[in-house]
């Protein structure tokens, strides 16, 4: 039929190589039960401010709306980059905070539009 039901986790992934073929960012993670869960996002440090991470997490969006992703949701630490994912339109739907020698976590969704 070709159909993939939507319970079937599928890999998902996006990466950026510089013109010596060096990885410099990716981002992975799989879609299942019509949502996008990011694992990972990394952008070497270099290349941080560059617009690359946006751009990464924008291609693996296209993706999942296109395997019918209505939102996609991850996790990630205090020390980390919740500022960079608000500013993809992620919000904080819940967190873990308040144990002592352990940053806060925050859990993220961002709803896809249409």
């Amino acid at each position: 039929m070709g159909l993939v039901p939507t319970f079937l986790s599928q890999p998902l992934a996006a990466i950026a190589r510089d013109s010596k073929g060096q990885l410099i960012g990716g981002v992975s993670g799989r879609s299942i039960y019509r949502q996008l869960l990011i694992e990972v996002v990394w952008v070497a440090k270099e290349h941080r401010g560059s617009g690359l991470g946006s751009r990464l997490m924008a291609l693996c969006e296209q993706e999942a709306i296109k395997r019918g992703c209505l939102a996609a949701q991850l996790d990630t630490l205090s020390f980390q980059a919740p500022a960079f994912y608000a500013k993809q339109g992620f919000e904080v739907v819940g967190s873990v905070s308040g144990i002592p020698g352990s940053p806060d976590r925050y859990f993220m969704c961002k709803r896809f539009n249409g």
